[in-house]
């Protein structure tokens, strides 16, 4: 008979938690219960579930050092976890991402949606316990290991010095056009400049860690130029009587993408773009870091606009929103690029100017040498937004106060 999935829900409200329980065993699903981060850690240990449901919030160890302990040891380090959260909780969820959870549930639950998610982790859990029995067969007999991954319908590579000694037809599906094999050609040569020096590190660390998968993610130039994540699953194996990395790929290119998003609506202000008051304080903490060491100096502005209340009254909110924007636009491409970067972009990003809420930007100067750098500045942003802004058919007309820390 097939294995029935057993899932851990570890949850302190009764009423949510056996809610789950009924729906997940309407669904043929075995299920355990922890109502607190001990018992989860216990249970987790003791019974090693196919998957855990894990909410944050949760007496005596919280969600995030639930999951920590977890990835950090070998027997449950392979057991996937589903953060639960609330919707709005962005910093919740890039937290929980960090801790070693996979994904994420948010609350109030779908239903459907619950289920779906919890589905996908175990067929990946499922096809990683495969991985791992392959890889206990390889050393009884490499011939049978070779036709095995020859057929697999995952993406494998071997990598032995750099060069791709083997890459089954998967691989060279997902990464390469049939012209374009990888098999006998230097690993980098597909992997996005950007990524090549860590690639440099993946086989040696790879035959040090030879107890559990090495894991890591890549960025690969695509069949169409596109830029693609691939995660390696990599473990130490002999090809043909030398020390070599066998490599199972997955794209995860859309999982990225996601993570992203979110991290971008932790950290960024939706109406400007701009950083906002969480990113600017994280930089403003290194920058007085960096200053202490170094002797540098550093200032910090705060500008207001004035009568904005009375514009977005009169005007409504439709322009109050665009002068902020416009606003945001005239002050990011008048500092100076030395001092802070404009907007998020691909290549860099910077929380130097900001949007902390409402009409109020916040500059932080990283390179003056006195105070009356940071004065010149303010009057360069005095000036430039002295000029009429044309929003919508109207003339707005707008001052700021400008206060220099």
């Amino acid at each position: 008979p097939e294995h029935s999935v057993a899932v851990l829900i570890v949850e302190d409200d009764s009423e949510l938690r056996e809610s789950l329980q009924m729906e997940l065993e309407s669904d043929g699903k075995t299920v355990l219960i922890a109502a607190d981060g001990e018992e989860a850690l216990n249970k987790a240990q003791t019974l090693l579930p196919d998957v855990i449901l894990l909410d944050i919030m949760i007496p005596k160890v919280d969600g995030f050092n639930v999951a920590r302990k977890l990835k950090k040891d070998k027997s449950t380090r392979h057991i996937p976890i589903l953060m639960l959260t609330v919707a709005d909780s962005k910093e919740d969820i890039i937290k929980g991402l960090d801790a070693g959870a996979i994904d994420y549930v948010t609350k109030p639950f779908f239903v459907p949606e619950v289920k779906a998610r919890i589905n996908s982790v175990v067929r990946h859990k499922k096809l990683h316990d495969e991985l791992e029995k392959a890889r206990e067969h390889l050393a009884q007999s490499e011939q049978k290991y070779r036709s095995l991954v020859e057929n697999a319908t995952d993406a494998i590579l071997v990598v032995q010095n750099g060069i791709t000694q083997f890459a089954n037809p998967s691989a060279t599906v997902l990464l390469y056009t049939s012209q374009d094999t990888p098999a006998r050609k230097p690993l980098k040569d597909f992997v996005h400049p950007d990524d090549r020096d860590r690639l440099s590190h993946l086989e040696p660390d790879v035959l040090k860690n030879d107890s559990s998968p090495y894991i890591h993610s890549f960025r690969f130039n695509g069949r169409d130029n596109d830029i693609r994540w691939m995660e390696f699953r990599s473990t130490p194996v002999n090809w043909e009587g030398n020390p070599a990395s066998l490599n199972f790929l997955t794209d995860i290119t859309d999982r990225k993408l996601e993570e992203e998003k979110v991290r971008h609506l932790a950290y960024y202000d939706t109406l400007t773009g701009l950083p906002n008051r969480l990113l600017f304080m994280d930089h403003l903490d290194r920058a007085l870091a960096s200053a202490e060491r170094h002797g540098h100096m550093v200032a910090v502005m705060f500008l207001d606009l004035d009568g904005f209340k009375k514009i977005n009254d009169s005007r409504g909110h439709t322009v109050g929103d665009m002068l902020l924007r416009a606003v945001a636009d005239r002050l990011a491409k008048t500092l100076r690029k030395s001092d802070m970067v404009i907007r998020q972009s691909p290549s860099k990003v910077s929380g130097n100017l900001a949007r902390f809420g409402g009409d109020e930007f916040v500059i932080l100067l990283t390179d003056i040498k006195d105070s009356q750098d940071a004065a010149n500045v303010a009057q360069r942003l005095m000036y430039t937004l002295s000029d009429t802004f044309m929003l919508a058919g109207h003339e707005i007309v707008i001052t700021a106060s400008i206060g220099v820390s």
